[in-house]
C-alpha cells in the first residue's frame, strides 16, 4: 500500500516539475518576444508617417520611434497619432524625423518625457495640448515653428529653452502651463503672440531679448512677474500684455522717451504698479519716472489707463 502511495507521489511530483518548467519556458519565450518587438508590431505606418499605434503598441510605456520601418524612412508623426494615449510615459524620436503634425500627442494622459532629435523642424498646432503630466521636452536647434497652442495646459512643464531658430512664438503656445517657472528666450526672437504665456502662474522672472519687436495681446496675462524691462527694440506693444499680473510693481522701458517708439494708443496697467520708468538717453544717463497714481482708472478701479496723445 505504501509503495502505491509513494509511486503516486512520485508521479505527481514529476508532473508538477514538468508543469513548472513549461510555465517558465513559456514566460521566457514571451519575455524574449516583448523585448524584441518589430516596429511594425508597434506602429501603424504608411508613406513615411507614423499614423498611430497597434493594440500592442498602445500598451507600451516606453516608446522609441525608429528612423525607418521596413527600409522606409520615418519623417513625420501624423495628426492624432498618439491622441489620448494612456500608457506611454517616455517617447523618443529617432534622428531623421522632421515633423510633428497637429494634435499628434494631444491629451497623452501619462506622458512625462519626450526626447526630440535635432532634425525636428516643426511642431504642429496643439501637438501636446493638455498632456498635463509632461514635464520634460527639449526643443531642437533646427526647430523653426511651434504651432498655436502646442503646449497649451501642459501644467507640469517647468522649464523651457527656446532655440535660436525660433523667431516668432504663436498664440497660446504655452498658455496655462501653470508650473512653468523658467523660460529662456533666444536673441533671435522677434515677436511673442497673443496669450502666449497666459496664466503661467509660476513665471516670476523673464528677460526679453534685446531685438524683440512685438508683444502681443495678454501675452503675459496672470503671470507672477514683479518687474519687467521692455527693450528699446519693441515697436508693437499691446496695452493688455501684463493684465492681471497682480504682483507686477515696476515696468522699465528702454527707449529715449516713454512710448515714443511704441505703436499703441491704449494701455491698462495693474494698480499694483507704482512707478513706470523710462531709461533716457542723455549725457547724465539718468532715469525718468512716471507716477501712475496720476493716471485715470477703469470704472472698477483695478487698472490705471493710459491713452496716447497724438503728436
Amino acid at each position: 500500500m505504501n509503495k502505491i502511495i509513494n509511486a503516486k507521489n512520485a508521479v505527481m511530483l514529476f508532473l508538477m516539475c514538468i508543469l513548472t518548467f513549461s510555465v517558465v519556458l513559456l514566460a521566457g519565450c514571451n519575455f524574449g518576444k516583448s523585448q524584441n518587438q518589430n516596429a511594425e508590431d508597434i506602429y501603424i505606418f504608411a508613406n513615411g508617417s507614423i499614423l498611430g499605434l497597434t493594440a500592442l503598441g498602445k500598451e507600451q510605456t516606453n516608446l522609441t520611434i525608429p528612423s525607418e520601418i521596413n527600409g522606409v524612412e520615418v519623417t513625420t508623426i501624423a495628426e492624432w497619432a498618439f491622441f489620448e494615449n494612456e500608457y506611454a510615459t517616455t517617447i523618443t524620436l529617432a534622428e531623421g524625423i522632421t515633423t510633428i503634425e497637429d494634435r499628434a500627442f494631444q491629451a497623452c494622459k501619462n506622458l512625462l518625457t519626450v526626447n526630440l532629435p535635432q532634425s525636428i523642424t516643426s511642431i504642429g498646432e496643439s501637438a501636446f495640448y493638455t498632456s498635463r503630466k509632461l514635464r520634460t521636452i527639449n526643443l531642437p536647434s533646427k526647430l523653426t515653428n511651434i504651432g498655436v497652442s502646442a503646449f497649451y495646459d501642459c501644467e507640469s512643464l517647468d522649464n523651457i529653452v527656446i532655440p535660436d531658430s525660433i523667431t516668432n512664438l504663436n498664440e497660446y503656445v504655452f498658455a496655462y502651463c501653470e508650473n512653468l517657472k523658467n523660460v529662456t528666450f533666444p536673441s533671435t526672437l522677434q515677436s511673442i503672440g497673443n496669450f502666449s504665456f497666459l496664466n503661467c502662474r509660476a513665471l516670476d522672472n523673464i528677460i526679453l531679448p534685446t531685438n524683440i519687436k512685438t508683444l502681443g495681446s495678454q501675452c503675459f496675462r496672470e503671470c507672477n512677474l514683479s518687474s519687467i524691462t521692455i527693450p528699446a527694440s519693441v515697436e508693437v506693444f499691446d496695452g493688455s500684455a501684463f493684465i492681471d499680473c497682480v504682483n507686477l510693481k515696476e515696468i522699465t522701458i528702454e527707449s529715449n522717451i516713454v512710448f515714443k517708439n511704441i505703436k499703441m494708443d491704449f494701455m491698462k496697467f495693474p494698480t499694483s504698479i507704482k512707478v513706470l520708468k523710462s531709461i533716457v538717453d542723455n549725457p547724465n544717463n539718468s532715469d525718468s519716472e512716471l507716477n501712475l497714481s496720476s493716471f485715470p482708472r477703469t470704472e472698477d478701479g483695478d487698472y490705471y489707463v493710459f491713452t496716447k496723445v497724438a503728436q
